[in-house]
């Protein structure tokens, strides 16, 4: 499952039953086997969040309703 907002790099790879949360960044080539959390940055063989984006800022935006 991909939820809202998901940014997804060039030629990932997500396996089956992994749930990428609402705002992460998953970065290109990246194989996604485990869940990923609401906003975070993973990446990598096998991807693993390393940092997180600014919960408050983004949730913020959604609630303006800044994105499309």
């Amino acid at each position: 499952m991909i939820e809202d907002n998901v940014w997804i790099g060039a030629r990932c790879t997500i396996v089956v039953e992994v749930t990428t949360g609402e705002g992460a960044i998953i970065q290109a080539g990246s194989v996604v086997v485990k869940d990923i959390p609401s906003c975070a940055i993973a990446g990598g063989h096998p991807a693993k969040a390393f940092s997180y984006r600014d919960k408050d800022h983004y949730f913020k935006l959604k609630k303006e309703k800044k994105f499309l």
